[in-house]
């Protein structure tokens, strides 16, 4: 993508393990916590059809299979979320030291890694995202290359066998502002997710008042 103009902003930042975490809470109670409430209400109704059935037909087995059934559902629909990102947090660990790197333009931003400093990586990990209507996420851009699953989340990782030498920097990620980039501002973060690949997260921490101010103006927020 050809930008227009100068970079209006560049620069380095860090992501701790503990802030990544917060904004994965922020992204699965915005994007994941949503439809599994409205999955959660239409069980819960078809609990209460086959509840009234089962009080009305006390000898009827299949009603009461029906009855652990929907229960079941609801447990996954919500033990999934939570499964995930323990998960992707113990992945996370082997890059918690990357440093990303941002430019900002008038009309997109690009996202990279710089080089790394060497770090003995986890032997294999693989998270995938089964339960969110959109990542992906965070800007690893190895998943890109990955198939997408039902909800359109892409793996993080390839599993692949992580060896313990240097990392290469991540060529950046062009993320033209339109559709497709949604961008929202939290208290200690702003959250660029680029729907149905990935999200990247932008520390407040390393920008200085008057940079925020500036990706406020720039950043279309939703």
């Amino acid at each position: 993508m050809k930008h227009n103009g100068e970079p209006l902003l560049q620069k380095s930042y860090h992501i701790p393990l503990p802030l990544f975490d917060k904004a994965f809470r922020s992204f699965q109670k915005k994007y994941v916590y949503p439809r599994n409430i409205v999955l959660t209400i239409i069980l819960a109704a078809i609990f209460a059809v086959y509840a009234r059935s089962a009080f009305k037909e006390p000898d009827n087995t299949l009603v009461y299979v029906l009855l652990v059934i929907c229960l079941a559902m609801i447990l996954i629909i919500w033990y999934n979320p939570m499964k995930l990102r323990r998960s992707l947090m113990q992945s996370l660990k082997g890059l918690e030291n990357d440093v990303y790197h941002l430019t900002l333009y008038e009309d997109g931003v690009t996202i990279g890694t710089e080089d790394a400093p060497d770090a003995e990586e986890p032997d294999s990990v693989e998270t995938v995202e089964s339960d969110i209507d959109s990542d992906a996420p965070v800007d690893f851009e190895d998943a890109e290359d990955l198939p997408a699953d039902d909800d359109g989340f892409r793996p993080i990782f390839d599993g692949e066998e992580a060896k313990a030498a240097k990392k290469e920097p991540i060529p950046e990620t062009e993320l033209p502002f339109g559709a497709g980039l949604k961008i929202h501002e939290f208290d200690e973060f702003f959250m660029l997710y680029l729907v149905k690949h990935n999200f990247y997260v932008v520390p407040k921490k390393d920008f200085t008042d008057a940079e925020q101010t500036m990706l406020r103006d720039t950043l279309p927020m939703d």
